[in-house]
């Protein structure tokens, strides 16, 4: 049974908050800490988060700061600047600060890139033509093969990819939103 091993923790000075990491590592995408920003009374969580290629770099700053740097999973470097007193962060000085209710949807994935244009239009009409090709040659075979099995192999083809056809016919219907 594994056991999870205890966080390395990094205490405030002010005492104002704590910032517990648990450190892994993983086959697949090498060294990892997984997060947790507490503070008192209570240790009420404040900010938690994953860091890939290790640790992220924490500091305290004069008048109650918590300065944090990391990479998230999807490649992105961060740089916060947490006000624990005022609940608030900030990404640079400079910044006016915003709520830390606000910092998950900051720290959420990316948008997965959506192929537009030329691309989809061309894998469209590939998408098409292939479903074409295959419906005629399911029809050639229902009509023309030696033996009763081919013809009801023939015609099940004709059928999937006449299916598949009409699909990528919708596709391509006037008014027809692309990314549904």
């Amino acid at each position: 049974m594994d056991e999870t091993p205890p966080p390395q923790t990094l205490t405030a000075p002010d005492g104002r908050c704590r910032v517990d990491t648990w450190h892994g590592i993983d086959e697949r995408t090498g060294p990892w800490a997984d997060v947790r920003v507490v503070a008192p009374p209570g240790d009420q969580l404040l900010l938690a988060f994953s860091s890939r290629g290790g640790a992220p770099d924490v500091s305290f700053a004069d008048g109650g700061e918590l300065r944090l740097a990391w990479r998230d999973g999807w490649g992105r470097d961060w740089r916060l600047i947490v006000d624990v007193a005022a609940r608030t962060f900030r990404t640079h000085p400079h910044d006016e600060p915003e709520p830390l209710t606000a910092l998950p949807g900051r720290l959420a994935p990316p948008p997965r890139p959506r192929a537009d244009g030329a691309w989809r239009i061309g894998f469209g009409m590939l998408d098409l033509l292939g479903c074409t090709a295959l419906t005629a040659a399911g029809l050639w075979m229902a009509l023309g093969a030696g033996s009763a099995t081919e013809r009801w192999i023939g015609a099940l083809g004709a059928l999937f990819f006449g299916v598949c056809l009409v699909l990528a016919v919708r596709d391509f219907w006037p008014g027809r939103r692309r990314d549904e």
